[in-house]
């Protein structure tokens, strides 16, 4: 008498079960790496957007603007002492490297930037240096590592 039956084995089953936590735990560690990415990007992309604010303020009201870094984690712009315009922190993974060649900007009533360096945005081992052009009124995002 020849008994078949009709289903997989116990080994068979834990070899599936083991494909599928390998291919699981691949998209879980990618969709997270996208989303911290996904963090640092828009957190330079709004810093930039801030930066553009003040300028623009300054040009509108011919007052002078200032915006800092404090600490390496919060951004505060203000165009007169006692008025606080905007104060955004940083996502905790994200901090302002202090001791880059400028933590502070500032804008005169015409738009032009005073003082110019390189602000460096750190992410664990992703580097992102932003760039404020002297003269030119300009910034821009000079180079990502």
């Amino acid at each position: 008498m020849i008994r078949r039956e009709g289903g997989f084995t116990f080994i068979e089953m834990l070899f599936v079960l083991a494909i599928l936590s390998l291919i699981s735990f691949f998209v879980v560690t990618f969709s997270f790496r996208q989303m911290q990415l996904d963090i640092y990007e828009k957190t330079i992309q709004q810093f930039e957007l801030d930066l553009l604010e003040m300028q623009t303020l300054s040009m509108e009201s011919g007052l002078t603007s200032r915006c800092w870094i404090n600490g390496g984690k919060e951004l505060q712009c203000f165009q007169r002492y006692d008025e606080l315009l905007i104060a955004r922190q940083f996502p905790d993974n994200i901090t302002a490297n202090i001791y880059t060649t400028n933590t502070r900007i500032e804008f005169t009533g015409y738009g032009t930037i005073i003082n110019f360096g390189k602000i460096e945005f750190l992410m664990g081992e992703r580097r992102t240096i932003y760039s404020i052009n002297l003269g030119k009124g300009r910034m821009r995002l000079l180079s990502e590592q």
